[in-house]
């Protein structure tokens, strides 16, 4: 194993894990803030919509650095099962992501464009819920990559 190649991926997993989730952690503030008046949620609701394709980007990268991070290490039989149970909670962060933010956000956005705040309010509620999933899922994962119980 190249111990600077190594480092080289972790780094980029790490940012990528920083881009996928960071913006993520403001967006039903931001929403629920947006959606007070008209001229503001057709303003916060693309905004988040672009953000997300950055996030969906850096998820990408982070599936892929870790992949590679696992390869490097000498594939899934090497490594140890705390880093399956992580790449686990990863696949459910993203699957939430998928299954219960997205669908919300797409029908926010039509609702917005419609100019009918008042359907548009709750879905915020379902947003901030698939991305509460997600962050604790990244929790645990942070937990378990960087936890490494003793040898006894």
């Amino acid at each position: 194993m190249n111990p600077t190649l190594d480092t080289i991926v972790l780094t980029i997993h790490v940012l990528g894990a920083a881009v996928w989730f960071g913006p993520k952690l403001f967006w039903p503030r931001r929403l629920r803030t947006g959606l007070a008046s008209a001229e503001s949620a057709k303003v916060v609701v693309p905004a988040i919509a672009r953000e997300l394709r950055v996030t969906s980007a850096g998820a990408v990268l982070v599936f892929a650095t870790g992949l590679a991070l696992i390869f490097l290490h000498g594939g899934f039989k090497a490594v140890p099962p705390r880093i399956h149970a992580g790449l686990g909670l990863t696949l459910v962060a993203f699957t939430a992501g998928l299954a219960v933010s997205l669908p919300a956000l797409v029908a926010l956005w039509r609702h917005v464009e419609q100019g009918d705040l008042e359907k548009a309010r709750p879905l915020v509620k379902r947003i901030a819920i698939g991305e509460a999933i997600e962050h604790t899922c990244w929790l645990a994962t942070l937990v378990l990559m960087v936890w490494r119980i003793p040898p006894s």
